[in-house]
């Protein structure tokens, strides 16, 4: 029998506090998918936040993401959709994207791969932090280097809420070590 991912991205979901229904919801409204074998969709993949200019408010959360038909599409829906239900509160609300915006996606990329203790997700993991040099933007070398830490402090907190601050508090120190 084949492997129902989209059952498995679900199921991630819910076992991480990440669920939200109506959340789910309207994001299945406001995404393209694609399938993943079509290369000239790759580049568009992301979670994009429409922000009104004069109050600074979200109005709008748009998923472009593949469908979910193997591992690889599994986890990087897991990362898209992580941004997407993190933020999905703020709509409608003051909302700006700060230096911490990547710590918690790239974290349940890492949770998935040590639930599943699968090669093949460890082995996209690996590829895609491979891109990120120091020369990269720094939400990427934040996310980079704070994954031990956060993945310590996940196996305390599970809970999504509580992650956003920690993460928020490793960005600031990251930065400020930085300078």
């Amino acid at each position: 029998m084949e492997k129902n991912y989209y059952k498995e991205f679900i199921d991630f979901l819910k076992r991480h506090n990440l669920f939200n229904k109506e959340a789910i919801e309207y994001l299945q409204k406001n995404a393209f998918f694609f399938n993943y074998l079509e290369e000239e969709y790759r580049d568009f993949i992301g979670c994009f936040f429409s922000i009104n200019k004069k109050n600074k408010k979200l109005e709008k959360i748009t998923l472009f993401v593949p469908y979910i038909k193997n591992e690889k599409t599994l986890i990087i829906n897991i990362h898209e959709y992580t941004h997407a239900l993190l933020n999905y509160k703020y709509l409608g609300k003051k909302f700006n994207v700060h230096d911490d915006i990547e710590i918690l996606p790239m974290l349940y990329e890492q949770l998935y791969q040590i639930e599943s203790k699968s090669e093949k997700a460890q082995s996209y993991i690996n590829y895609l932090n491979s891109y990120i040099t120091k020369n990269s933007d720094i939400k990427y070398k934040i996310a980079i280097d704070t994954q031990d830490q956060m993945l310590d402090f996940y196996q305390k907190e599970k809970n999504p809420e509580k992650l956003q601050i920690k993460a928020k508090k490793l960005s600031k120190k990251y930065k400020k070590h930085q300078k």
